[in-house]
C-alpha cells in the first residue's frame, strides 16, 4: 500500500487525510477533547461503513475515501448504475448511524458515554440527510428524481434544492453564531465552498 504525503495531506492507498482533518484533530486532543474525538470518529467510520456495505453488496465500487475537518466523503465517482442505487448507497450511511444511535444505549460503557456516542451518531444522520451538496441527502434527492425526470433535469433541480437548503441553512446558523456556537456557521461555510466546488 502506498503512503504519499503532500500539499493534500497523507493519502493511504484510496485513503486521504487532508490538512485540515490533521490539524483538527491535534487541536482536538491538545483541548484535552480525546474521549469526545474518539466518539464522533467512531460515528463517523460506522457512517462511512454503512455506505461502503452499500457499496459492496450493489457491486459499486469505491473511488476514494477522504477525511477532512468536518467529516468524512466517500467517492463512488458516479458509478451507481441506476438512481435506485444512488438512493441507496446514500441513504445507507444515516442508516447506520440511526441502528447505531439505537444500540449505543445498551453498549457496556459509562452512560455519559452512551448518549454522547448515541446524540453523535444521530445528529450525524440527521445533518446527513439534509438535500444540500455534498451530504447524502443531496444524493438520495437526485437519486429519486432520476426515477423521474431525465438525468439533466434531475441534476439541474436537485442543484437548485441544494441551494436554497443552503440559503436557509445560513439563518440558524447566524443564529447559533450570535449566542456563541460557531458550529452550524462552519458546517454551513464548508457546505457554501464545496458546492462552490461542484
Amino acid at each position: 500500500m502506498r503512503v504519499r504525503l503532500d500539499t493534500q495531506g497523507v493519502s493511504i492507498g484510496r485513503m486521504n487525510l487532508t490538512p485540515g482533518a490533521l490539524f483538527g484533530g491535534a487541536v482536538v486532543l491538545y483541548l484535552g477533547c480525546g474521549q469526545v474525538l474518539m466518539l464522533c470518529l467512531l460515528a463517523a467510520v460506522l457512517h462511512e461503513l454503512g455506505h461502503v456495505l452499500a457499496c459492496l453488496l450493489l457491486g459499486v465500487p469505491i473511488q476514494r475515501f477522504q477525511l477532512t475537518l468536518l467529516g468524512a466523503v466517500l467517492d463512488v465517482g458516479g458509478r451507481c448504475r441506476s438512481g435506485g442505487e444512488e438512493c441507496l448507497t446514500a441513504l445507507a450511511g444515516p442508516a447506520a448511524n440511526l441502528l447505531t444511535g439505537l444500540l449505543a444505549l445498551r453498549l457496556p460503557i459509562a452512560e455519559e458515554q452512551q448518549y454522547l456516542f448515541a446524540g453523535a451518531s444521530v445528529m450525524l444522520a440527521v445533518l446527513n440527510l439534509l438535500p444540500v451538496e455534498p451530504l447524502d441527502g443531496s444524493k438520495a434527492l437526485h437519486g429519486i428524481l432520476t426515477l423521474l425526470f431525465p438525468a439533466e433535469q434531475a441534476g439541474r433541480i436537485m442543484r437548485t434544492v441544494s441551494r436554497l437548503a443552503g440559503v436557509f441553512l445560513l439563518v440558524p446558523g447566524i443564529l447559533c453564531a450570535l449566542r456563541g456556537n460557531c458550529s452550524l456557521i462552519l458546517i454551513v461555510l464548508w457546505l457554501v465552498l464545496q458546492m462552490g466546488e461542484g
